[in-house]
């Protein structure tokens, strides 16, 4: 049973391996072989094909498509403190997908959606506007927004949304929630 095994892979692996030979006929058609042509055949020469490799840092479909519809902000700052800390420990752990902006850099931004500048500040689409971090909201917020529970990718990548423009006013429809820890 052995012998058939080693006969068996050793065979495979000389396919695998297997040299490839390209050619133009007179036609002008590209044939590809795993044999080589007749001494006749003009301009036979080894394919040089590159690996096939499949890419498996992209996002699954369908937190590429909630990411898109429902990009998520945080605003957040240096001096912020464990909130904040949190708040980007939880969406890493979720596997969210999210820019972070200085909060700092955003002072106006935070006032208009949230009318003062207590952060963290999470920004889920255009719909939710999360003020100070607590986890049942914050997941609440997702679950609504279509972000899956769990990303299975979430510890090998980090692939942020593209934020969304930032309105001079108030959107209708834009629902500010103030929630803070107690």
């Amino acid at each position: 049973m052995r012998l058939f095994v080693m006969i068996l892979l050793t065979g495979w692996t000389g396919l695998v391996c297997a040299q490839l030979y390209k050619w133009t006929d007179s036609e002008g058609r590209v044939h590809y072989s795993d044999l080589p042509q007749l001494p006749s055949t003009k301009g036979v020469e080894k394919a040089k094909l590159s690996v096939n490799v499949i890419q498996s840092d992209a996002m699954p479909y369908e937190l590429q498509d909630v990411s898109r519809k429902h990009p998520i902000t945080l605003y957040t700052y240096d001096k912020c403190g464990e909130p904040c800390t949190l708040a980007q420990d939880f969406l890493n752990k979720r596997g969210a997908p999210y820019i972070t902006k200085n909060g700092r850099d955003h002072v106006t931004e935070i006032i208009r959606l949230t009318g003062d500048t207590q952060m963290p500040v999470l920004l889920v689409g255009k719909r939710s506007i999360l003020k100070g971090f607590h986890t049942g909201t914050w997941n609440l917020a997702l679950d609504q927004a279509g972000y899956p529970k769990t990303n299975p990718l979430a510890k090998f990548h980090k692939n942020p949304a593209k934020p969304l423009p930032v309105a001079t006013q108030a959107a209708p429809g834009l629902i500010p929630v103030n929630t803070t820890a107690p």
